[in-house]
């Protein structure tokens, strides 16, 4: 895909006129603490336009999402809808077990503020020796060679894992940490079968769409991250809004001029 001209945006008054905007959450309103300098200002601006419909990468459920954001000062009296990985999969797994009532699981990474998760925990094991299934969720704190081991044995069992975040690393709190989508990646690397819900698939864009009543065409796709907002946002026929400098990833000045969105808000020092 050839580099696209960017258009550099001073600040939030300079956004483009839409009549949708797909918001990602972490890195744009959210910095994995509190609430974004931009998220007030952003929100409004977008809501004079168009409608807005928040889509994050997150093993929350959408509901849960909506209390956090509540809790961290972003209301959600403007917001049309919430999309998330989460309740993508947790939807998944879902009529996996309706298809499979005596299916059990082990979780790899953490259950953290997913109480979705929780309310199966009576289908977990301990062992993935006897279990069905694989879910990946949240933080992956297992070392590469930990990873390596558990990988080997679910190739060698022919399980399939469900990830409730395609994202591979995430910036909480100015730490980088590994996500469900790295160690997802590495199951997918050794040949095996992943279910994977979220950006940069294009299904959760169509199902925000769907949801909020805009026609691609008249959307764009606003984010932190280039390998799932901005390609996410191009592959599901979008113009992208890269945001940099508000606590999600950070980029050097080649990746933000290489990058393939169509503008860019930097707010990096």
């Amino acid at each position: 895909m050839m580099k696209k001209a960017k258009k550099c945006l001073a600040c939030v008054d300079e956004l483009p006129v839409f009549e949708g905007y797909l918001v990602d959450v972490w890195g744009v309103l959210y910095d994995g603490q509190s609430k974004t300098h931009i998220a007030d200002d952003l929100i409004r601006k977008m809501k004079i336009h168009g409608r807005i419909a928040l889509v994050s990468n997150t093993s929350r459920s959408s509901e849960e999402l909506a209390l956090l954001l509540d809790d961290k000062g972003i209301s959600g009296t403007f917001i049309d809808g919430i999309f998330t990985s989460g309740s993508l999969c947790k939807e998944r797994i879902t009529r996996h077990f309706a298809a499979n009532p005596q299916h059990t699981f082990i979780l790899v990474g953490t259950a953290g503020e997913c109480h979705w998760l929780t309310t199966i925990f009576d289908r977990q094991v301990s062992s993935i020796e006897t279990c069905d299934f694989v879910i990946a969720a949240n933080i992956i704190y297992e070392n590469d060679e930990e990873i390596e081991r558990l990988v080997r044995k679910i190739i060698g069992r022919g399980l399939v894992v469900y990830s409730t975040n395609p994202d591979k690393l995430v910036n909480i709190g100015g730490r980088i940490h590994k996500a469900a989508g790295y160690f997802c990646q590495k199951v997918r690397e050794a040949g095996g079968t992943v279910y994977e819900y979220g950006k940069p698939n294009t299904d959760i864009f169509n199902i925000a769409l769907a949801g909020i009543g805009v026609k691609k065409a008249n959307a764009c796709m606003l984010g932190d991250s280039l390998e799932t907002d901005i390609l996410g946002g191009n592959s599901a026929s979008l113009k992208t809004i890269l945001v940099a400098g508000c606590g999600g990833l950070q980029y050097s000045e080649d990746e933000l001029n290489e990058g393939l969105h169509d503008y860019i808000l930097n707010l990096q020092g």
